[in-house]
Protein backbone atom coordinates (compact mmCIF):
# COMPACT_ATOMS: atom_id res chain seq x y z
CA UNK A 1 0.00 0.00 0.00
CA UNK A 2 1.50 3.46 -0.83
CA UNK A 3 1.96 5.94 1.75
CA UNK A 4 -0.37 8.57 1.92
CA UNK A 5 1.42 12.54 2.49
CA UNK A 6 0.42 13.71 5.88
CA UNK A 7 0.71 17.08 6.91
CA UNK A 8 0.35 17.80 10.88
CA UNK A 9 0.17 21.43 11.96
CA UNK A 10 0.29 22.24 15.07
CA UNK A 11 1.08 25.51 17.93
CA UNK A 12 -0.69 28.34 16.74
CA UNK A 13 -1.32 31.89 17.87
CA UNK A 14 -3.46 31.19 20.64
CA UNK A 15 -3.31 30.86 24.22
CA UNK A 16 -3.18 26.94 23.78
CA UNK A 17 0.00 26.83 22.01
CA UNK A 18 1.73 24.31 24.51
CA UNK A 19 -1.30 22.00 24.46
CA UNK A 20 -1.25 21.99 20.68
CA UNK A 21 2.18 21.13 21.05
CA UNK A 22 1.58 18.10 23.36
CA UNK A 23 -1.24 17.03 20.92
CA UNK A 24 0.78 16.74 17.95
CA UNK A 25 3.44 14.98 19.76
CA UNK A 26 1.60 12.22 20.64
CA UNK A 27 -0.45 12.13 17.29
CA UNK A 28 2.56 11.93 15.57
CA UNK A 29 4.09 9.09 17.61
CA UNK A 30 0.98 6.87 16.60
CA UNK A 31 0.86 7.98 12.72
CA UNK A 32 1.11 4.26 11.16
CA UNK A 33 3.86 5.05 9.04
CA UNK A 34 2.92 1.61 6.87
CA UNK A 35 0.34 4.00 5.44
CA UNK A 36 1.13 7.98 6.21
CA UNK A 37 4.41 9.44 5.53
CA UNK A 38 4.11 12.14 8.06
CA UNK A 39 5.81 15.63 7.62
CA UNK A 40 4.80 18.83 9.99
CA UNK A 41 4.14 22.44 9.86
CA UNK A 42 5.18 24.37 13.23
CA UNK A 43 3.01 27.51 13.28
CA UNK A 44 4.45 30.58 16.02
CA UNK A 45 2.94 32.35 18.13
CA UNK A 46 3.69 35.30 15.62
CA UNK A 47 1.66 33.46 13.18
CA UNK A 48 4.97 32.41 10.93
CA UNK A 49 4.92 29.14 9.47
CA UNK A 50 8.08 26.93 9.93
CA UNK A 51 8.25 23.51 8.88
CA UNK A 52 9.69 20.13 9.87
CA UNK A 53 9.00 21.09 13.59
CA UNK A 54 9.79 18.32 15.73
CA UNK A 55 7.14 18.66 18.87
CA UNK A 56 8.89 16.15 20.65
CA UNK A 57 12.07 18.17 21.00
CA UNK A 58 10.35 21.37 21.95
CA UNK A 59 8.43 19.38 24.73
CA UNK A 60 11.94 18.37 25.85
CA UNK A 61 13.09 21.64 25.75
CA UNK A 62 9.90 23.11 27.21
CA UNK A 63 9.81 25.76 24.39
CA UNK A 64 7.60 27.42 21.87
CA UNK A 65 7.67 27.03 18.52
CA UNK A 66 9.89 30.54 16.96
CA UNK A 67 10.84 31.07 13.69
CA UNK A 68 14.77 31.64 15.31
CA UNK A 69 15.41 28.40 16.98
CA UNK A 70 18.04 26.40 14.81
CA UNK A 71 18.48 23.65 18.01
CA UNK A 72 14.92 21.42 17.15
CA UNK A 73 14.32 23.40 13.77
CA UNK A 74 15.81 22.02 10.28
CA UNK A 75 15.36 25.20 8.78
CA UNK A 76 16.52 28.54 10.18
CA UNK A 77 15.56 30.66 8.08
CA UNK A 78 12.53 32.42 7.53
CA UNK A 79 10.42 30.14 5.86
CA UNK A 80 8.11 32.33 2.81
CA UNK A 81 4.16 31.89 2.06
CA UNK A 82 4.94 30.38 -0.99
CA UNK A 83 6.80 27.30 0.95
CA UNK A 84 4.31 26.68 3.61
CA UNK A 85 1.89 27.10 0.32
CA UNK A 86 4.01 24.61 -1.32
CA UNK A 87 4.21 22.08 1.43
CA UNK A 88 0.33 22.12 2.28
CA UNK A 89 -0.71 21.64 -1.73
CA UNK A 90 1.99 19.04 -1.67
CA UNK A 91 -0.07 17.02 0.72
CA UNK A 92 -3.09 14.45 0.50
CA UNK A 93 -4.49 15.23 4.11
CA UNK A 94 -4.26 17.31 6.80
CA UNK A 95 -4.34 16.78 10.84
CA UNK A 96 -4.75 20.07 12.28
CA UNK A 97 -3.74 19.99 15.37
CA UNK A 98 -4.86 23.44 17.11
CA UNK A 99 -6.61 24.41 19.52
CA UNK A 100 -8.40 27.69 19.90
CA UNK A 101 -8.47 30.59 18.19
CA UNK A 102 -6.73 31.20 14.16
CA UNK A 103 -7.02 27.35 14.54
CA UNK A 104 -9.78 25.46 15.94
CA UNK A 105 -12.48 28.53 15.10
CA UNK A 106 -12.85 27.84 11.01
CA UNK A 107 -10.03 30.02 9.88
CA UNK A 108 -7.51 27.58 8.78
CA UNK A 109 -10.01 25.22 7.79
CA UNK A 110 -11.15 28.21 5.05
CA UNK A 111 -7.63 27.90 4.16
CA UNK A 112 -7.34 24.32 3.37
CA UNK A 113 -11.19 24.51 1.95
CA UNK A 114 -9.58 27.02 -0.46
CA UNK A 115 -6.55 25.00 -1.31
CA UNK A 116 -9.18 22.03 -1.98
CA UNK A 117 -6.88 20.09 0.88
CA UNK A 118 -8.95 17.32 2.71
CA UNK A 119 -8.53 17.35 6.58
CA UNK A 120 -9.04 15.90 10.18
CA UNK A 121 -12.05 18.16 11.76
CA UNK A 122 -15.09 20.06 11.17
CA UNK A 123 -15.99 22.20 8.19
CA UNK A 124 -15.26 25.96 8.50
CA UNK A 125 -18.93 26.72 10.00
CA UNK A 126 -18.87 24.27 11.97
CA UNK A 127 -15.54 24.97 13.32
CA UNK A 128 -16.45 28.84 13.82
CA UNK A 129 -20.56 28.06 15.51
CA UNK A 130 -18.61 25.77 18.00
CA UNK A 131 -15.78 27.78 19.11
CA UNK A 132 -17.92 30.86 19.69
CA UNK A 133 -20.06 29.49 22.69
CA UNK A 134 -22.53 32.58 22.70
CA UNK A 135 -23.79 31.43 18.90
CA UNK A 136 -23.33 27.21 19.47
CA UNK A 137 -25.71 27.72 22.90
CA UNK A 138 -27.95 29.90 21.12
CA UNK A 139 -28.64 27.39 18.18
CA UNK A 140 -29.00 24.28 21.01
CA UNK A 141 -31.33 26.47 22.97
CA UNK A 142 -33.19 27.21 19.74
CA UNK A 143 -33.30 23.58 19.14
CA UNK A 144 -34.90 22.63 22.49
CA UNK A 145 -31.52 21.06 23.42
CA UNK A 146 -30.72 21.25 27.65
CA UNK A 147 -28.07 23.40 28.19
CA UNK A 148 -26.65 25.76 30.81
CA UNK A 149 -28.48 29.22 31.55
CA UNK A 150 -26.47 31.53 30.08
CA UNK A 151 -26.86 35.49 28.76
CA UNK A 152 -23.65 37.39 27.04
CA UNK A 153 -22.53 40.67 26.08
CA UNK A 154 -19.64 42.82 24.35
CA UNK A 155 -16.80 44.94 25.63
CA UNK A 156 -18.86 48.25 24.73
CA UNK A 157 -21.89 46.87 26.39
CA UNK A 158 -20.10 46.39 29.34
CA UNK A 159 -18.48 49.82 29.28
CA UNK A 160 -21.30 51.39 29.30
CA UNK A 161 -23.72 49.53 31.17
CA UNK A 162 -21.38 47.56 33.88
CA UNK A 163 -23.97 47.90 36.80
CA UNK A 164 -26.94 46.12 34.53
CA UNK A 165 -24.53 43.57 33.15
CA UNK A 166 -23.87 42.54 36.56
CA UNK A 167 -27.15 43.22 37.98
CA UNK A 168 -28.26 40.35 35.21
CA UNK A 169 -25.35 38.00 36.34
CA UNK A 170 -26.16 38.00 40.62
CA UNK A 171 -30.25 36.74 39.03
CA UNK A 172 -28.55 33.52 38.56
CA UNK A 173 -27.20 33.42 42.05
CA UNK A 174 -23.90 32.43 43.21
CA UNK A 175 -21.43 30.34 41.90
CA UNK A 176 -21.77 31.27 38.31
CA UNK A 177 -18.63 31.19 35.60
CA UNK A 178 -17.61 34.03 33.25
CA UNK A 179 -16.36 32.94 30.41
CA UNK A 180 -14.64 34.50 27.13
CA UNK A 181 -16.98 33.75 24.17
CA UNK A 182 -14.13 32.42 21.92
CA UNK A 183 -11.63 30.59 23.47
CA UNK A 184 -11.08 26.94 24.80
CA UNK A 185 -9.17 24.84 27.19
CA UNK A 186 -10.87 26.71 30.17
CA UNK A 187 -8.48 29.85 29.11
CA UNK A 188 -9.59 33.17 31.01
CA UNK A 189 -12.60 31.15 32.42
CA UNK A 190 -13.33 32.38 36.43
CA UNK A 191 -15.48 30.71 39.49
CA UNK A 192 -17.45 33.59 40.74
CA UNK A 193 -18.29 33.18 44.25
CA UNK A 194 -19.82 36.34 45.51
CA UNK A 195 -20.27 40.09 43.83
CA UNK A 196 -17.23 41.13 44.80
CA UNK A 197 -14.82 38.80 42.45
CA UNK A 198 -17.40 39.56 39.50
CA UNK A 199 -16.28 42.46 38.11
CA UNK A 200 -12.43 41.48 38.19
CA UNK A 201 -14.11 38.06 36.54
CA UNK A 202 -15.01 40.25 33.81
CA UNK A 203 -11.96 41.94 33.23
CA UNK A 204 -10.19 38.60 33.12
CA UNK A 205 -12.56 37.64 30.40
CA UNK A 206 -12.11 40.74 28.35
CA UNK A 207 -8.43 39.95 28.02
CA UNK A 208 -9.09 37.28 25.87
CA UNK A 209 -12.01 38.67 23.62
CA UNK A 210 -14.66 41.15 23.07
CA UNK A 211 -17.88 39.00 24.16
CA UNK A 212 -18.06 37.59 27.55
CA UNK A 213 -20.58 34.86 28.69
CA UNK A 214 -22.02 34.31 32.29
CA UNK A 215 -23.49 30.91 33.26
CA UNK A 216 -25.42 30.09 35.98
CA UNK A 217 -23.51 27.45 38.17
CA UNK A 218 -24.54 23.87 38.13
CA UNK A 219 -24.23 21.89 40.56
CA UNK A 220 -23.56 18.81 40.02
CA UNK A 221 -21.26 15.91 37.87
CA UNK A 222 -19.31 16.82 34.97
CA UNK A 223 -18.76 14.23 32.24
CA UNK A 224 -17.59 14.24 28.85
CA UNK A 225 -17.90 12.26 25.85
CA UNK A 226 -16.34 11.14 22.51
CA UNK A 227 -17.96 11.24 19.42
CA UNK A 228 -16.50 9.95 16.06
CA UNK A 229 -17.65 9.73 12.50
CA UNK A 230 -19.13 11.60 9.52
CA UNK A 231 -22.74 11.38 8.52
CA UNK A 232 -23.51 8.59 10.99
CA UNK A 233 -21.27 9.69 13.83
CA UNK A 234 -20.93 7.35 17.05
CA UNK A 235 -20.34 8.47 20.68
CA UNK A 236 -18.38 6.44 23.23
CA UNK A 237 -19.96 5.82 26.92
CA UNK A 238 -19.28 8.89 29.16
CA UNK A 239 -16.55 9.90 31.34
CA UNK A 240 -16.42 11.55 34.43
CA UNK A 241 -14.03 14.10 35.53
CA UNK A 242 -13.82 14.87 39.50
CA UNK A 243 -11.27 17.81 39.61
CA UNK A 244 -10.01 18.12 42.50
CA UNK A 245 -10.12 22.07 42.14
CA UNK A 246 -12.75 24.57 42.09
CA UNK A 247 -13.06 23.70 38.45
CA UNK A 248 -11.95 21.81 35.90
CA UNK A 249 -9.11 24.45 34.75
CA UNK A 250 -6.17 24.73 32.46
CA UNK A 251 -4.41 23.97 34.97
CA UNK A 252 -6.03 20.41 35.58
CA UNK A 253 -6.31 19.58 32.31
CA UNK A 254 -2.36 19.90 31.51
CA UNK A 255 -0.25 21.10 33.95
CA UNK A 256 -0.99 19.66 37.27
CA UNK A 257 -2.79 15.85 36.88
CA UNK A 258 -4.52 15.86 39.33
CA UNK A 259 -8.28 15.71 38.43
CA UNK A 260 -9.67 11.97 38.21
CA UNK A 261 -11.20 10.67 34.97
CA UNK A 262 -13.55 7.90 35.62
CA UNK A 263 -14.01 6.15 32.82
CA UNK A 264 -16.00 4.62 32.04
CA UNK A 265 -18.60 7.14 34.59
CA UNK A 266 -20.50 5.56 37.34
CA UNK A 267 -23.74 6.03 35.82
CA UNK A 268 -27.43 4.38 35.18
CA UNK A 269 -28.13 2.81 31.65
CA UNK A 270 -30.45 5.39 30.75
CA UNK A 271 -28.63 8.50 31.93
CA UNK A 272 -25.58 6.78 29.50
CA UNK A 273 -28.01 6.56 26.45
CA UNK A 274 -29.35 9.75 26.96
CA UNK A 275 -25.69 11.17 26.89
CA UNK A 276 -24.89 9.66 24.15
CA UNK A 277 -27.98 10.36 22.32
CA UNK A 278 -27.56 14.15 22.84
CA UNK A 279 -24.02 13.82 21.86
CA UNK A 280 -24.50 12.69 18.58
CA UNK A 281 -28.03 15.24 18.03
CA UNK A 282 -25.93 18.40 18.71
CA UNK A 283 -22.89 16.76 17.11
CA UNK A 284 -25.41 16.92 14.18
CA UNK A 285 -27.26 19.64 14.81
CA UNK A 286 -24.24 21.96 14.95
CA UNK A 287 -22.58 20.17 11.27
CA UNK A 288 -19.97 18.51 12.97
CA UNK A 289 -17.36 15.96 11.46
CA UNK A 290 -14.56 13.39 11.81
CA UNK A 291 -14.81 13.98 15.66
CA UNK A 292 -15.77 16.10 18.59
CA UNK A 293 -16.36 16.02 22.91
CA UNK A 294 -19.41 16.71 24.18
CA UNK A 295 -19.11 18.11 28.01
CA UNK A 296 -22.18 18.13 30.24
CA UNK A 297 -23.35 18.13 33.31
CA UNK A 298 -25.45 16.07 35.05
CA UNK A 299 -27.21 18.47 37.84
CA UNK A 300 -27.28 17.00 41.54
CA UNK A 301 -30.75 18.16 42.14
CA UNK A 302 -32.77 17.06 39.92
CA UNK A 303 -30.17 14.03 37.53
CA UNK A 304 -31.02 16.44 34.90
CA UNK A 305 -28.19 16.13 31.69
CA UNK A 306 -27.42 19.70 30.68
CA UNK A 307 -25.03 20.19 27.79
CA UNK A 308 -22.38 22.49 28.79
CA UNK A 309 -20.31 22.65 25.02
CA UNK A 310 -19.44 20.86 22.37
CA UNK A 311 -15.41 21.01 21.47
CA UNK A 312 -14.39 20.29 17.45
CA UNK A 313 -10.75 19.76 18.32
CA UNK A 314 -10.43 18.25 21.48
CA UNK A 315 -7.27 17.77 22.79
CA UNK A 316 -5.16 14.72 22.14
CA UNK A 317 -2.43 14.94 25.25
CA UNK A 318 -2.03 11.92 27.36
CA UNK A 319 -4.17 13.16 30.19
CA UNK A 320 -7.05 14.01 27.28
CA UNK A 321 -10.59 12.75 27.98
CA UNK A 322 -11.50 12.57 24.16
CA UNK A 323 -8.80 9.69 23.30
CA UNK A 324 -8.90 8.19 26.78
CA UNK A 325 -12.76 7.27 26.00
CA UNK A 326 -12.52 5.96 22.43
CA UNK A 327 -9.47 3.45 24.02
CA UNK A 328 -11.78 2.50 26.11
CA UNK A 329 -14.20 1.15 23.39
CA UNK A 330 -11.60 -1.32 22.26
CA UNK A 331 -9.34 1.45 19.61
CA UNK A 332 -5.78 1.31 20.24
CA UNK A 333 -4.74 5.16 20.06
CA UNK A 334 -3.04 4.12 16.82
CA UNK A 335 -6.25 3.11 15.19
CA UNK A 336 -7.77 5.93 16.54
CA UNK A 337 -5.80 8.76 14.49
CA UNK A 338 -5.82 6.13 11.62
CA UNK A 339 -9.58 6.24 11.44
CA UNK A 340 -9.99 10.02 11.98
CA UNK A 341 -7.39 10.46 8.74
CA UNK A 342 -9.40 8.64 7.09
CA UNK A 343 -12.95 9.68 8.11
CA UNK A 344 -11.14 13.50 6.55
CA UNK A 345 -10.05 11.18 2.90
CA UNK A 346 -13.54 10.58 3.19
CA UNK A 347 -15.56 13.64 3.56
Amino acid sequence: MQQKRLLIIFGGMSEEHEVSISSAHSILNAVDRTRFYPATIGITRQGQFIKDVNPSALIANRASITSSSPKWLKDDHYWTAENWLAMIADSEVIFPVLHGPAGEDGTIQGMFEILGKKYVGSSVTSSAICMDKSVSKDILVHAGLPSVPYFYFNREEYRVNPSEVERRAEEFGYPLFVKPSCMGSSVGISKVKDKQDLRQAIMEALIHGSRVIIEKGIIGREVECSVIGNEFPRASEPGEIVANAEFYDYDSKYINDNAELMIPADLPAATVEEIQRLSIQSFKLLQCSCLARVDFFIEQASNRVIINEVNTMPGFTPISMYPKLLIHQGLTYQNLITELIELALKK
